[in-house]
């Protein structure tokens, strides 16, 4: 078998790509859900889902008919890679969640002549940890399953195809997946993603975990609100703030930052912040705490979380003006993010030692100085929102509020052309997510029960809810009899009435028990976050409290779809642009790992134009651009 291998890196790299981020889906629902305050059901402009299939995706992709009764009789019994496991001790083995126990005890007829089958999954976990070395190895050997989440291995889709690992699918998902092909008659601007050219056929060679709406983030900035109350004083009229906890839940103050607004917006109201922090340190007692921290590659996020507000970003992205894939680190504005950066670290506002924190990814840094609180900014997770990290018997954490930011829009450094910018590029994730591949290894299985199994769960008024929140009352009660270890499973996590119902105002609302934020973290488990299949998150009402839903959409207030570079575009790349990418990335990783922190600390002077011009000189010699011209050429087609 020929390999080309990517390395790691790449799957990162397409993993936190924006418009179609393959999430990791280690979804504690709390960290998952987009914000929906109450009383609504769905995002604002969302369009009432329909089931109604289109006659077609494309009008270029053809399809033979496939007789499912042809392949009544054969197997099946599938294997299915998942990406990783999830934290419970309702089960031990995947194919056990609720959700999937109760659907494999169903019968499924493709063809809807009577000839019924039941599917069963024995599903396939990667030990924590080593997830892509073991999806990895199972690749090299060639033992791996019939269905594969690729989004933890290093081969794209084509690649696998043309090795001959996996199956062209095109034939089942135009037949037997209706529901998975409505999802882009519904969103037209993603129509021709979920196919790759073929020797100049579109071809389904995988499907993607899908979001109807866009998903809410699981993490982003955030910052010490309660800091600000107790240190920082009015820009306008120099009185202090005033702020504290309700008996609600909820946290109210009148902060106001110098931009007029209630949140950090710009440059100038994040500066101003910091220097609030230092003199909280100093009023605190705190000796090793630090104002910002700051990942080891110099950035925040995955590319552009706090860069993009300066007109670019150091990395691959779709550029809002010209549409066109473009190479951000070697422009104008990253330079002045860079000199920010100079400044902040100058300041003492930086953790010192940021750049030998290698090993630590940027959502996971210094954890003993964030949850004992002597961080006044960080990139953290939103179970770190609001009194989650408050401690009363530490002086500091007593009356810890931690507040969300977006990427703020530069208005101090550089000249006019890198200021303004509205934020186009941060980690979040699209409607696309991780792509499923069928192997080879099912070659001679029952193929339209499979199909016809996975396209239950993109059905958006049946398997998708069962998928995204679980089973309702009356199915619970149904699997007492067909399923007993998903009415077992139900029955220990206190779901007898169901994980989800309407109410009287025709809202979907969940159990009660998940509420505030799923504190038992049942969520993960009573339904089907793991497997391929439709998200409905925005269709329910979650109750969170007002100040949680404000933070929330914060992180969504600006537009990060159109210019991020989602895996439906890079599973179009051939083996030798994968290859190509492989060698270019690595390269400038490399360099900029070394020099990025470098200009940061001062050991290179980011003010100096010769260093800068040789540091553009040193990426371009990398071909950077050929990347742009692959990938446009994906576009462009």
């Amino acid at each position: 078998m020929k390999k080309r291998w990517l390395a790691l890196l790449l799957a990162l790299v397409m993993a936190f790509s924006l418009a179609a981020c393959t999430k990791t889906e280690a979804e504690d629902s709390k960290d998952t859900e987009a914000p929906v305050t109450e009383g609504e059901t769905k995002a604002d402009g969302q369009e009432e889902a329909t089931t109604k299939a289109p006659e077609t995706t494309l009008e270029e992709v053809s399809a033979e008919d496939v007789e499912g009764d042809e392949f009544f009789g054969k197997s099946t019994d599938f294997t299915a890679m998942i990406s990783n496991g999830i934290s419970t001790n309702l089960f031990s083995e995947y194919e056990d969640a609720p959700v999937l126990q109760y659907n494999m005890a169903k019968e499924w007829d493709p063809d809807g002549n009577g000839n019924t089958r039941k599917v069963n999954i024995d599903v396939w976990t990667p030990p924590a940890g080593s997830e892509s070395d073991y999806a990895n190895t199972l690749a090299s050997t060639g033992e791996y399953p019939d269905l594969m989440n690729i989004q933890i291995m290093s081969m794209s889709a084509a690649e696998m195809y043309e090795d001959g690992m996996i199956l062209d699918i095109t034939d089942y998902v135009m037949k037997y997946m209706p529901n998975y092909r409505a999802f882009f008659e519904r969103h037209p601007q993603y129509a021709g993603r979920e196919t790759t050219y073929v020797d100049g056929e579109r071809r389904y060679l995988c499907i993607y975990r899908l979001d109807e709406q866009l998903p809410g983030a699981w993490g982003g900035m955030l910052y010490r609100r309660d800091w600000i109350v107790k240190y920082g004083t009015n820009p306008e009229t120099g009185e202090a703030f005033t702020g504290a906890w309700d008996e609600d839940g909820n946290y109210t103050d009148d902060v106001v930052f110098p931009s007029g607004e209630t949140y950090p917006k710009t440059v100038s109201d994040w500066e101003w912040m910091l220097e609030i922090f230092e003199k909280a340190l100093a009023g605190e007692g705190i000796e090793d705490g630090y104002a910002y921290q700051l990942a080891s590659s110099g950035e925040n996020g995955a590319g552009g979380d706090m860069e993009s507000g300066f007109g670019a970003a150091n990395t691959w992205y779709i550029d809002p003006e010209s549409n066109e894939v473009v190479y951000g680190g070697t422009k104008d504005g990253f330079r002045s993010y860079l000199e920010m950066m100079n400044n902040w670290y100058q300041k003492g506002w930086v953790n010192k030692d940021f750049f030998e924190r290698a090993g630590e990814m940027f959502f996971v840094i210094d954890t003993a100085s964030v949850y004992s609180g002597k961080v006044g900014a960080w990139y953290g997770l939103t179970s770190q929102l609001g009194n989650a990290l408050a401690n009363a018997d530490v002086p500091w954490m007593k009356d810890m509020c931690v507040f969300a930011a977006p990427t703020p829009i530069n208005d101090v450094y550089g000249d006019e052309s890198v200021q303004g910018f509205e934020p186009f590029l941060y980690y979040a994730g699209g409607l696309m997510g991780a792509q499923w591949v069928v192997s080879d290894k099912a070659a001679d299985k029952d193929l339209p029960a499979l199909f016809t199994f996975l396209d239950h769960f993109y059905d958006v008024d049946g398997g998708a809810l069962e998928l995204t929140f679980g089973l309702t009352k009356e199915q619970v009660e149904e699997a007492k009899t067909i399923a007993p270890k998903a009415y077992d499973a139900y029955s220990k996590m206190g779901l007898e009435d169901g994980a989800y119902w309407k109410n009287d105002k025709g809202e979907f609302e969940k159990n009660p028990v998940y509420y505030p934020n799923d504190p038992n973290e049942i969520g993960g488990a009573c339904g089907l976050v793991r497997f391929a299949g439709l998200t409905e998150e925005t269709r329910f009402n979650r109750k969170y409290l007002p100040y949680y839903a404000e933070q929330m959409a914060l992180y969504r207030m600006y537009d990060a779809t159109k210019a991020g570079i989602g895996g439906e575009i890079t599973a179009q790349l051939t083996p030798d642009q994968s290859s190509n990418f492989a060698e270019v990335y690595n390269n400038v990783s490399t360099y900029c790992a070394q020099v990025v922190p470098e200009f940061i600390t001062g050991e290179l002077d980011i003010h100096d134009d010769a260093a800068w011009e040789e540091f553009c000189e040193t990426i371009d010699s990398y071909d950077v651009q050929s990347y742009c011209d692959d990938l446009n050429g994906i576009i462009n087609e």
